[in-house]
């Protein structure tokens, strides 16, 4: 986790110079990426390997007339494979991008065989080695996919994402408009950008495969940007910068100490226990939500049976041993709109648990029969739920 921004901004930094470019404004401004949505939720895999491929590509452009340059590309292919698919293919479409913008006419074919010592890895993918099949574009696409769009920059707070992105886009459009556009990279941010659009939202059961590639899109595109400003355009590009992460320091502070209060409740779980945990979460809420899992913490701290797990087939490693119910992952979550009242009375999970995890700003109205509170915070509290068998009687 400590090293995926400094490989990120490393490999900005590197495509930059191999490139022969000076780091101006637009590599600054591709900085501002480094803690968007994917690192934001936890794409820790898919932050890494985009990271890794952005020095491999930079790697692949300082060898360019070596003729072994094919003998060191794949291994690494396998390397970015492995850290994520959609790095791997994230690192094609920049050697593509860059071979296509060298071409010497438009039916030029080589650009399309050039990055050919990545594609071993698609043998594993074709028999199917461990992938789930699932494939979906989920509801209301073309509202989800505007929606990806605008939130390419999402982190804590409306306003200022919003305008980060206005700004960005502007910057952008103002760049390709006066031809400081480096097509090495622009190809690519194009390609990018259409796949963003065309793929589906959930792929070999993964979600958000496209909202991943909008962010990458936008750092490649700014990464682009080939324009020697005055200096206090480089200020504004590095304020940007710095400004979102500092707002991401006080927020994961914050939540932080919030925390702190939440794990006391697993002092009163026992060694196995099966809790359900509630994560009641707005329906309209624009910062991503940070304890969706947290109730996961009872799997690490207690050997607990907890119900926010992901336990997808063929996806990830931990599986469910009774699979009679649903209980995992997104089991948990508890949407509400205003002037919504909860009642865990409804709540499902707990049906299948002894102790109920309930974390939300607001209180429930109603609590399942016989529920009796061991812990409470602001923020949360844990109950032992009453057996079956002693309701009954």
């Amino acid at each position: 986790m400590v090293m995926i921004p400094f490989l990120s901004g490393l490999s900005i930094i590197a495509v930059c110079r191999s490139l022969g470019r000076r780091v101006d404004v637009g590599p600054i401004l591709a900085f501002a990426m480094i803690w968007s949505p994917s690192l934001l939720m936890g794409f820790l895999n898919y932050s890494l390997s985009v990271a890794l491929g952005l020095l491999a590509f930079a790697l692949w452009i300082r060898l360019e007339d070596r003729p072994w340059r094919w003998a060191v590309m794949v291994p690494i292919g396998f390397v970015v494979w492995l850290c994520h698919v959609s790095g791997w293919g994230v690192m094609g479409v920049l050697m593509f991008g860059y071979e296509w913008s060298r071409r010497r006419n438009w039916l030029d074919w080589r650009p399309f065989i050039k990055p050919w010592p990545l594609i071993f890895p698609l043998f594993p993918m074709l028999l199917g080695v461990g992938a789930n099949s699932k494939v979906s574009y989920g509801r209301y696409v073309l509202d989800y996919k505007f929606g990806i769009l605008y939130k390419a920059m999402r982190s804590y707070d409306y306003w200022f994402d919003i305008a980060s992105v206005s700004a960005v886009a502007a910057l952008l459009a103002v760049a390709i408009f006066r031809r400081h556009f480096d097509g090495r990279l622009g190809w690519a941010a194009v390609i990018l950008l259409v796949l963003t659009l065309a793929v589906p939202r959930q792929i070999f059961g993964g979600d958000y495969a496209d909202y991943r590639l909008s962010t990458t899109a936008l750092l490649v595109a700014c990464l682009a940007i080939d324009w020697s400003l005055p200096r206090w355009a480089i200020v504004a590009a590095a304020s940007l910068f710095i400004s979102r992460t500092a707002v991401t320091t006080v927020v994961w502070y914050q939540d932080a100490q919030t925390a702190r209060q939440l794990i006391a409740a697993l002092d009163q779980v026992p060694e196995g226990a099966r809790v359900a945990t509630a994560v009641a979460i707005p329906r309209v809420q624009w910062r991503f939500g940070p304890f969706e899992h947290f109730g996961s913490y009872a799997v690490v701290r207690r050997s607990a049976m907890e119900n926010s797990n992901f336990a997808l087939p063929d996806v990830h490693m931990l599986s469910m041993r009774d699979l009679s119910y649903r209980f995992a992952d997104p089991s948990q979550r508890i949407l509400y709109s205003p002037r919504q009242h909860i009642d865990l009375r409804k709540f499902a999970p707990a049906r299948h648990a002894e102790y109920l995890w309930y974390i939300g700003r607001i209180k429930p109205v109603a609590l399942p029969d016989g529920a009796r509170i061991l812990y409470s915070s602001p923020n949360s509290f844990l109950a032992r739920l009453a057996d079956p068998a002693d309701i009954a009687n």
